[in-house]
């Protein structure tokens, strides 16, 4: 089974949706994913983590409270 579960909260207690990632690539579509930080003046900074690949549960950003 290659389903993916997206969580709604870091604790994973719901999901938002469900997904076949195999299926997305074999229908040739990118799997890039922008990441949108819209509250940043709330934070000293946010931080990208530098990685061409990533995988579930890889650490993408850093953000300095």
């Amino acid at each position: 089974d290659t389903s993916q579960e997206a969580p709604a909260s870091k604790g994973g207690s719901s999901s938002l949706l469900e997904f076949d990632i195999d299926e997305i690539k074999k229908a040739g579509y990118v799997l890039t994913t922008p990441i949108i930080i819209t509250n940043t003046d709330e934070y000293l900074d946010v931080l990208e983590m530098k990685k061409e690949n990533v995988e579930f549960g890889d650490e993408l950003i850093t953000i300095v409270k």
